[in-house]
């Protein structure tokens, strides 16, 4: 067998890459277990209507979304051969790949069911906001026609009876 060209790095064998693939499919599994946990924690925040703790929350999340974002672009040139590389390894190692694969799914699902729970339940709270505010907004006006109806009543016409009177009469 010929040594790699300099600079390249030796083929893995099938054993080694379903080693590979499951020691990075361990670490998306544990990062996905840790944004499951924030994903509940936000969902809490978001049913007791604290959204000030959001941006703290959210910039968590976004420490393990990265790091997501750089486990997939390494998973992405073995991605394509899961099921060879599974295939070619030992019953338990295949058992292990199948196992975090759904663990993985399973978990990708849940988190992305909750914070679309989420973003529907900000979206009513924005809408309610949005309908008080417009309410404080017209306030002004109806109280401002509140009082130039007031004031066009008392000073009314000459002929219209007469509301206040004063001691003589």
């Amino acid at each position: 067998m010929t040594p790699p060209p300099p600079g390249t790095a030796a083929p893995i064998s099938s054993h080694g890459e379903a080693d590979q693939l499951i020691e990075m499919l361990t670490r998306q599994r544990d990062l996905y277990r840790s944004l499951d946990g924030l994903s509940g924690k936000q969902q809490q925040i978001v049913a007791d209507g604290q959204d000030a703790q959001l941006h703290g929350e959210k910039s968590e999340r976004q420490v393990i979304v990265d790091q997501l974002t750089r486990i997939n672009q390494d998973l992405a040139p073995l991605r394509g051969r899961m099921t060879e590389i599974a295939d070619a390894a030992s019953a338990d190692k295949k058992q292990a790949l199948r196992t975090l694969v759904d663990d993985v799914q399973a978990m990708l699902e849940s988190i992305i069911q909750r914070d679309e729970e989420d973003r529907q339940t900000l979206e009513a709270s924005k809408a309610q906001v949005g309908q008080e505010l417009a309410k404080v907004k017209t306030a002004p006006a109806a109280i401002n026609a509140y009082k130039a109806n007031a004031y066009a009543k008392s000073t009314a016409m000459p002929n219209s009876s007469a509301r206040f009177t004063d001691s003589r009469g």
